[in-house]
């Protein structure tokens, strides 16, 4: 009787009263039919495994909380790692037993501070390439359009530019 919860209240063929649903897991419409002769067994039908996914074999880069990875009731959340940064999304699977899909989160760049702020005024709020943040001006005594630059690839400096020494 895998799949399926059954009551039996009376099994005589002339009163015959058992009652069935589709068991937790399963999805369906249960029915029951009874025996054909005496000591016969009645016949369930109607429920199936529930349609499941399964989990990527792949997490790195995300937090990942599964609640139900049954299709019928769906529920994983997920969210970027400490090492990653973007907005993660959750995609139920195509179909029976495949991975659910992530996608949105893309592996921190980190960009060095440069060797050299000489001629520069440097406040760092976020030094992550996705998210950089560095606010630039020209010290006293140079003078330009101070910019900041990201860093292509983790362990790189960003650059700074545009200040030259002040002639006036």
């Amino acid at each position: 009787t895998d799949g399926y919860l059954v009551t039996e209240v009376e099994l005589r063929k002339i009163v015959f009263d058992v009652a069935v649903k589709c068991a937790p897991g399963y999805v369906g419409v249960a029915k029951v039919q009874s025996c054909e002769k005496d000591l016969g067994e009645y016949i369930l039908s109607g429920c199936e495994k529930a349609p499941v996914c399964v989990s990527p074999k792949d997490l790195s880069g995300y937090s990942v909380t599964e609640v139900s990875l049954d299709k019928v009731n769906f529920k994983v959340s997920a969210e970027c790692s400490a090492t990653h940064t973007g907005k993660a999304s959750v995609r139920e699977c195509q179909g029976k037993m495949t991975p659910y899909i992530l996608s949105g989160c893309d592996k921190k760049i980190q960009c060095d501070s440069p060797d050299s702020t000489d001629g520069y005024l440097v406040t760092e709020t976020n030094t992550v390439a996705q998210l950089f943040d560095v606010d630039v001006s020209c010290a006293r005594g140079f003078e330009g359009k101070a910019a900041a630059t990201k860093c292509a690839r983790t362990g790189q400096q960003y650059q700074l530019s545009g200040c030259k020494y002040s002639t006036t």
